[in-house]
């Protein structure tokens, strides 16, 4: 027998943010990355800007801030300015642990289990591995590097064209999801579609391709600060006294300039950034070479800091906390002496 199910309306918004954490799967965000999973973490997390109404990480330690808003509210256009200050805020916390500690205390009541706890249960990870989520998502907080979703039982043409244009336009990432809700009394579905995700910055990254080598990189050298411009010196004589380890180098072709080394087997060692920044080649790596690898990393880790740091499931580039330039002299010879028993390990 088929029945016919006729479209339903939420009642309020509390009864949609309550889907959304039961029900964290239906916020289809494999749609922006087909190997990203989300867990919604905390309703009602505090900020000096009001309460984020939900807030969820996903399997590499991305944040996601979530805004439900109904389409009927009067005050809907305001979601995306409220979203943004929300994130805004969350950034700028100075008690970076009041934070944390708020998530920790909404988990533990709402799974009995603590973020750890649950993050090695839903995501089926080690302790090793959860630990690299938890410092991923306090850098992704601290760095301001957050991803916002705005999820509305119906979303019209002008805030979808506002997240168009701000995505188009910055380097925010802002995605609508409009969900479609049916009730018969004895069925629930809920359909969702998300915006935002097709949006392509193929021309405004087209635009900012810039083909560097070694005079342009120099040239660029020159204009930074003399501390990033001795410690680039000390770590390239470094390279040119052992170029049995590295084979060749290559520079980037993006708007900020990049100088990446790399080993016999075409794998990126390092990289350095004009904008201040270092950065480890990541690929995945045997379960041998990762245990080597964290135990060089302990071994070094009153030392040299790295954010990102290496998972042989997750994929982000480890990168030094600090800025290269502030980095003092020691600093440098031991981010060298890692580099050389790194490049051993690879």
């Amino acid at each position: 027998k088929v029945e016919s199910i006729s479209e339903s309306q939420f009642t309020n918004e509390s009864q949609l943010q309550k889907y959304i954490h039961d029900n964290p799967e239906l916020i289809p965000i494999d749609q922006i990355s087909e190997e990203k999973e989300m867990l919604v973490l905390a309703r009602e997390l505090g900020t000096k800007s009001g309460p984020i109404d939900a807030i969820g990480v996903d399997n590499i330690g991305e944040i996601y801030i979530i805004e439900t808003k109904l389409n009927r509210n009067s005050d809907k256009r305001k979601v995306v300015a409220q979203i943004l200050d929300y994130g805004a805020s969350l950034w700028d916390e100075v008690n970076q642990d009041y934070i944390f500690q708020q998530i920790q205390n909404k988990v533990i009541n709402k799974f009995g289990k603590s973020l750890n706890e649950k993050l090695i249960e839903f995501y089926n990870i080690n302790e090793i591995e959860v630990g690299t989520v938890i410092e991923n998502m306090k850098s992704n907080i601290s760095d301001g590097k957050l991803n916002f979703i705005i999820l509305m039982d119906s979303m019209d043409e002008t805030i979808k064209s506002l997240i168009k244009f701000i995505n188009n336009n910055s380097d925010f990432k802002i995605y609508g999801c409009e969900l479609d809700y049916f009730n018969n009394n004895e069925i629930e579905i809920l359909i969702p579609r998300i915006f935002g995700t097709e949006i392509s910055k193929k021309s405004k990254n087209q635009q900012s391709r810039k083909f560097w080598n070694t005079e342009l990189f120099n040239e660029e050298l020159k204009k930074q600060p003399i501390n990033f411009r001795q410690n680039v010196s000390m770590i390239l004589e470094y390279v040119s006294k052992n170029k049995n380890i590295y084979s060749y180098s290559k520079y980037g072709n993006g708007q900020t300039g990049t100088l990446s080394y790399y080993d016999s087997s075409n794998r990126r060692i390092f990289s350095i950034w004009l904008s201040d920044g270092f950065d480890l080649g990541a690929p995945e790596y045997s379960d041998e070479k990762y245990n080597k690898i964290l135990s060089l990393k302990k071994n070094f880790q009153n030392k040299i800091e790295f954010k990102y740091f290496f998972n042989n499931k997750l994929k982000n580039a480890p990168s030094l906390k600090k800025k290269l330039s502030e980095l003092g002299k020691n600093e440098i010879r031991d981010l060298m002496e890692f580099l050389k028993e790194f490049a051993k390990i690879r």
